[in-house]
């Protein structure tokens, strides 16, 4: 049974603390690992992540972040999946060695894909970063047109192989466009 619940941190910046919320997934059964310094650590269950758009600028830097535990925990396993166009794979294979290469204790799994039934299979939490730029030559329209296309692409693949309870967090400009197309 799962059991899915909002959290929050505390984090010291300056003098005072600022409360930080991140998705905390909780599941019935915890697993036990031993550090470096062999202290026993207790993590949750191991949770699918997906990002599009993995080999680009922002999927890059937010793997590195779900990895350092910042996002869902430092106790929350995670099952990393990064998933670009076919284009990318070797920029892809790239970014896996270096989260394997960094060791990160809450990274369980890093897997590439250049499909998005691979990708999105059993996923618990997808970041939709990899879209069309509207910028550049053409019309701003031609972009949205672009962009809509990847996006139906995503969510068709999110509803036949994602997890029903699955959260998703969509990144672009004009966010409020791209949100309503996912819908």
């Amino acid at each position: 049974m799962k059991i899915f619940k909002n959290s929050s941190i505390l984090t010291k910046k300056s003098s005072k603390f600022d409360k930080i919320s991140f998705f905390n997934f909780s599941y019935s059964g915890l697993e036990k690992f031993k550090d470096s310094n062999n202290k026993v650590k207790i993590f949750n269950r191991p949770i699918n992540v997906a990002i599009t758009g993995g080999a680009g600028n922002i999927g890059y830097s937010l793997s590195f972040k779900v990895g350092e535990g910042e996002l869902f925990g430092p106790n929350q396993l995670i099952n990393l999946r990064l998933v670009d166009i076919p284009q990318a794979e070797n920029k892809l294979y790239g970014c896996k060695l270096e989260l394997d290469d960094c060791n990160f204790p809450c990274i369980n799994q890093v897997t590439t894909h250049t499909d998005l039934s691979s990708g999105f299979k059993d996923v618990d939490c997808v970041f939709i970063i990899g879209v069309a730029n509207t910028v550049g030559k053409g019309e701003r329209v031609d972009g949205l047109r672009a962009k809509a296309e990847i996006l139906r692409n995503n969510v068709k693949a999110l509803n036949d192989n994602a997890n029903k309870d699955i959260k998703v967090l969509v990144v672009g400009n004009p966010v409020n466009t791209n949100a309503l197309i996912a819908i």
